[in-house]
């Protein structure tokens, strides 16, 4: 089944995740120390597969529009909502965390606080959240990742990296380049003060997001967060217990093998003719324990 993947200005039709690619996913995702040019090849090939569109499509979208991209595969693969523990001094509390809210919460980063016009005299300045591809090209003044164009007068500079955006800024006018690091430790500051769990009533905790790989990174994780292990442990009961071959299982969508999954645990338990798997083995996703140092 397909559903309409909304970019930053256009509309494409996406497939549903398939289980083959969503055990690529949580390999590309696993560890602590992820390749960043590996897990951004992978996105814009499983997108690219899933739509048919260039995977250069999706490694030039901004990175909020990447991570909307990522939440709205989600939203339509698996379903909307996750649970995230609290973690309190005086005990853990879940939470119910709705996938759509925080899609309309990191759009709205990109609308209202990042994306922007400075005109100064004739010159021009487009601001705007980097690409993957942007961010991949370490660069040490930091709002170098955010300039998407440069006009002076009729001239128009779309830099491709990093290092072009450098040379630009270096034969703009002081005032224009100060007003391009006032936008952004303004933007900055926002974003680190917004807190995404503001809608539920939770101030003594914060989730956020800022435009970078670590982030983007820690937010994949959270919404697909089915261990690596117990994946492999669901596909062997499955093969095992329910006569389903491997291959078949991993050409089915993910919806489909959490719901092979939880039929089968559910009807072992009420024949009780054989020992149910563990808890652990047969769970449709782990429940995160959230962590306040996300990175911000």
């Amino acid at each position: 089944m397909k559903f309409g993947l909304k970019l930053h200005d256009q509309t494409i039709f996406c497939k549903e995740l398939p289980v083959y690619l969503y055990k690529d996913l949580l390999k590309n995702i696993y560890g602590d120390e992820v390749d960043v040019n590996l897990f951004m090849n992978f996105v814009g090939e499983m997108f690219s597969s899933l739509t048919d569109a260039s995977p250069s499509l999706f490694n030039e979208l901004s990175i909020i529009n990447l991570l909307s991209s990522i939440l709205q595969l989600r939203i339509n693969s698996v379903g909307d909502r996750i649970q995230i523990n609290l973690n309190r001094e005086e005990a853990k509390t879940s939470l119910e965390l709705r996938l759509d809210w925080v899609n309309e919460d990191i759009i709205s980063l990109e609308k209202d606080l990042i994306r922007k016009q400075l005109t100064i005299g004739q010159v021009e300045v487009q601001i705007e959240s980097p690409s993957i591809q942007r961010l991949t090209e370490k660069v040490d003044e930091e709002y170098l990742y955010f300039i998407k164009s440069v006009k002076v007068g009729n001239n128009i500079i779309v830099p491709k990296t990093n290092q072009e955006a450098k040379q630009v800024v270096e034969m703009l006018p002081v005032k224009v380049l100060k007003a391009i690091v006032d936008h952004f430790e303004d933007f900055v500051t926002k974003i680190r003060n917004t807190n995404l769990l503001s809608r539920y009533g939770v101030e003594d905790q914060a989730l956020g997001f800022i435009p970078s790989f670590d982030s983007l990174l820690w937010f994949t994780k959270l919404i697909f967060n089915e261990p690596l292990n117990v994946f492999y442990d669901n596909i062997f009961y499955l093969s095992k217990l329910a006569n389903m071959s491997p291959s078949y299982i991993e050409s089915c969508t993910v919806g489909e093998y959490f719901l092979f999954t939880g039929t089968l645990q559910a009807t072992l338990a009420q024949e009780n003719s054989v020992s149910a798997p563990s808890e652990d083995i047969f769970h449709r996703e782990a429940v995160n324990d959230f962590n306040v140092d996300n990175p911000l």
